[in-house]
């Protein structure tokens, strides 16, 4: 039997964060259920969506809901082409930072920057700054300086510019090829002493950082703003606006220098808005064309044109190809400009080209011609770099994305929001990573004003994922058998359940049905109960009471007189507590008594987590939170509820949610799930470097677990008319009628949708919903709706080997327009052996450093430094 402070605990409604201390209690507090204020401006914002929801009604069971069920179904909303998406569901979303952390914040943007090691020079508005990060035994130091007093007197003060002039600000900057500063050099700059910049009246100017004067000047080279300056190999490459080109190349073995060389020019023609870049010793110009109308009632059509030059080679002509490149017939439909380019060093001969439509286009250097074209975000391409297998993109909406290309199939490993707004430069150290051992960084600038340098190997991610593999090796496991309970109960009460022997009962038949032993069904054996029992139950509160509440919460209206609406939500929460409470009390053997671990509630939502009170001392970090993504995510009618703990090793969460309604609102669904699976939280609540997560995570996503199952009221269709599906039921073909289900539909044929990866027990029994209340007739009101299966439970284990489903099955209880769904499952949870998990990392350590090396000796051949 429980112990009695569980029989006194009430359900809580704690707010978005959890505190952990109060989560890793089972007892629950209770707390007031009372709506926000909103602000004027979420008032303003408001307007519109209050008066669809409040029309809509967009409640899963209401009586107002689906009023499209017999229109035409649609099939998956998915927009972009099927297969053509790479994988991102194994994704890390944490940041990858250096240790200490490395940033700057500018007062402007930033015009240009690029880095050399531990050295980082950056252009903003009429200075530059040099930043020369320390080591742990050496502080950093920065130094910045103005262009335009340097500039004024190199120039011998002509009339046309003064001081201040917008003309002699830089528009471009570069590292020239120098010699590399020895490792453990005490000296920040050794052998490390100029930087090239270019600037919007076409001058070229070399600087000392170290003092920030001017030691050479260029102002008759270029007459136009300089657009490119980049180093290849011991060379420089120079591109203005006016199309002409200056390779600057070494004499010998002496450092490049303005002062000392003479510049090879060559002019080409450039369009407006080209982007110019090199591939490793080419030059490419990409371009979007206008071809001209055949008919004048056809739409202007623009294509790529990509030209190729030689800029610095003795041996090969200057122009590349004869005539400008394009994308094949057919790749080029929906691609646009080109932004942004990377040349991936463990790709042999690719080359690959980021578009403002989010596709990516690759191309053969060697053959010179477009390979393929890939879609693979939904926001524009701004950036890109890449790092042996990796290739970085930095998006408009500020997050950057890496992927690994090995054996040509494009994986997610790794995303996160580095930036309030559009990343305009990703920069790699192509040259200077010797001098900085055991770091290769990139630097990514942002339109937020704001520089980051992050962990190009991804350090961090490669050790968890080494040592996931090798779990096993260091750990040891016991099973652990859970009974997840799915069921919107269509606002009835718990006295509602009292009548009729099929609704009495159904709790009771659901817990001995996952600990029957072998004499029977009404035998408990307290060996093979379930270890965790999860409820989750969706529309508790009554439709009228939820419009209410959203009255309240968008028009600011106040509690009419005599209303006891806070008093019905929170006794209907209590009610089912109590019932649950009960029932789990009543039926569970008493020599393995439960305790409630933790129970949350949100605007019809409310989850409740048993565990066996044994297990309590084994279980650390538990947590609930609420993920609303109602009303744009202000307002909890639809979203999920969180409860996640870790138990030994092993990490658990369990997801309650309630999607959106209606027989057309897939892509509000997608929405919805998308809007959950990404929700982050707090880093502060969880330890990062625990086993016990996957994908590199800290237990601030829902993927960071290792075991994650998702129950509730799902709300997908089935894309068929109702007489049809009612005919297939009755004939229990029900196989054929999942193949037209928009569950199985995007799981199967959407590669974006967020729950890919996730699986279900084959369904062998009978829809779920609609039916008359308190019968087990199909729904005969005037809407008709068509039977589906909208309560579901999936699961997902990261490894795929730890975790199987041994039931999966329905129950008829009428007391709801719903019908219960359970499914039992047998997890494998692992206590990790320190001193064998840390003769692994040592040994993963070694592993480590001989890869880096190998890595760091492939760069220098791919970059010739």
């Amino acid at each position: 039997m429980p112990p009695p402070e569980a029989q006194r605990d009430i359900p809580s409604s704690s707010s978005q964060t959890p505190s952990t201390a109060e989560a890793r209690t089972p007892e629950i507090a209770s707390q007031s259920l009372e709506q926000p204020t909103p602000s004027m401006q979420d008032l303003a914002d408001f307007t519109s969506s209050a008066a669809a929801y409040l029309v809509d009604a967009e409640y899963s069971g209401s009586e107002s809901e689906d009023a499209d069920d017999e229109a035409p179904p649609q099939a998956s909303s998915t927009q972009v082409p099927i297969d053509q998406l790479p994988e991102f569901t194994s994704a890390s979303r944490r940041a990858p930072l250096l240790d200490p952390p490395r940033s700057t914040q500018f007062r402007s943007a930033v015009q240009a920057s690029d880095m050399f090691g531990d050295t980082h020079a950056f252009a903003n508005g009429d200075k530059i700054r040099i930043i020369q990060y320390g080591s742990p035994e050496r502080e950093g130091n920065e130094l910045i300086f103005a262009q335009t007093a340097e500039h004024y007197v190199a120039l011998g003060s002509p009339a046309s510019l003064t001081p201040t002039s917008k003309e002699l600000r830089a528009t471009t900057l570069a590292f020239p090829p120098t010699f590399m500063r020895p490792a453990d050099s005490s000296e920040p700059y050794a052998g490390l002493r100029t930087l090239w910049y270019g600037t919007t009246n076409g001058h070229l100017a070399e600087v000392d950082i170290t003092t920030g004067t001017i030691v050479a000047l260029r102002p008759n080279v270029h007459t136009g703003a300089i657009v490119m300056l980049t180093r290849v190999g011991r060379s420089m490459v120079c591109l203005d606006e006016t199309g002409k080109i200056s390779a600057w190349v070494p004499r010998g073995d002496e450092p490049l220098s303005l002062a000392n060389s003479q510049p090879r020019t060559q002019r080409i023609t450039l369009q407006k808005n080209s982007y110019a870049t090199m591939a490793i010793y080419q030059l490419w110009v990409c371009s979007m064309v206008q071809v001209p109308k055949s008919n004048p009632m056809q739409a202007p059509v623009r294509v790529l044109n990509v030209r190729i030059y030689n800029p610095i080679s003795d041996d090969r002509p200057f122009n590349a190809v004869s005539r400008p490149l394009t994308l094949p017939t057919g790749m080029g439909v929906g691609v646009g400009a080109v932004t942004c380019s990377a040349v991936l060093p463990a790709v042999k001969d690719r080359f690959f080209l980021g578009h403002d439509s989010g596709h990516i286009s690759i191309w053969s250097i060697s053959q010179c011609a477009c390979l393929s074209v890939e879609q693979v975000f939904s926001t524009a391409i701004t950036s890109m770099a890449a790092v042996h297998t990796l290739l970085w993109f930095g998006l408009r909406d500020g997050h950057i994305r890496v992927y690994s290309m090995e054996a040509n199939d494009m994986v997610e490993v790794k995303g996160w929001q580095a930036h309030r707004d559009a990343v305009v430069q990703l920069r790699k150290d192509r040259y200077g990573f010797r001098s900085t051992p055991g770091l290769l960084q990139i630097m990514s600038v942002g339109a937020d004003n704001v520089a980051y340098i992050w962990d190009a190997m991804l350090t961090d991610e490669w050790f968890q994922s080494e040592m996931q593999k090798r779990m096993p090796q260091c750990s040891t496991y016991r099973l652990v058998r859970i009974l997840q309970l799915t069921y919107n109960i269509g606002a009835a009460p718990p006295a509602s359940m009292f009548g009729a022997v099929e609704n009495m009962e159904v709790f009771q038949r659901i817990l001995r049905s996952a600990c029957n032993g072998a004499t029977g069904p009404d035998y408990i054996d307290p060996n093979a109960s379930p270890d965790i029992v999860v409820c989750s139950l969706q529309e508790v509160i009554a439709l009228d009471d939820t419009r209410l509440t959203a009255k309240r919460f968008l028009l600011g209206k106040k509690k009419r007189a005599g209303s006891d609406f806070d008093d019905r939500v929170s006794n209907q929460y209590r009610a089912w507590y109590d019932k649950l409470v009960s029932v789990v009390r009543l039926v569970m053997p008493p020599e393995a008594p439960y305790t409630v671990l933790n129970s949350e509630n949100m605007v019809g939502l409310f989850s409740i987590v048993f565990v066996k009170s044994a297990l309590l001392p084994r279980i650390r970090d538990a947590t609930t939170y609420k993920i609303k993504t109602g009303l744009g995510g202000r307002y909890g009618n639809k979203g999920a509820i969180v409860s996640r703990f870790i138990l030994d090793d092993s990490s658990f969460c369990f997801l309650n949610c309630h999607l959106a309604a209606g027989q057309r609102n897939v892509r509000q669904r997608n929405a919805d799930v998308r809007d959950i699976m990404e929700h982050a939280l707090s880093t502060s609540l969880f330890r990062q470097g625990d086993l016990a997560y996957v994908h590199n995570g800290n237990g601030s996503h829902v993927l960071d677990s290792e075991f994650c199952i998702v129950g509730g009221d799902l709300n997908y269709r089935l894309n068929l008319k109702r007489d049809y599906v009612v005919e297939m039921i009755e004939q229990q073909r029900f196989d054929e009628l999942q193949e037209s289900d928009q569950l199985h539909i995007e799981l199967q044929r959407n590669p974006m949708f967020r729950w890919n990866g996730f699986q279900e027990a084959p369904i062998k029994f009978a829809p779920t919903y609609k039916f008359n209340r308190l019968t087990n007739v199909w729904d005969t009101s005037e809407k008709a709706r068509v039977p589906a299966w909208c309560d579901r439970i999936l699961w997902r284990n990261h490894t795929g080997c730890m975790m199987s489903c041994t039931s999966y099955r329905r129950w008829n209880a009428t007391i709801s327009d719903h019908r219960p769904v359970s499914a039992t499952f047998v997890v494998r949870a692992k206590s990790i052996i320190p001193e064998q998990r840390d003769r692994i990392a040592d040994e993963l350590r070694t592993q480590h450093a001989r890869i880096k090396n190998e890595i760091y000796d492939e760069l220098e051949k791919s970059y010739d430094v």
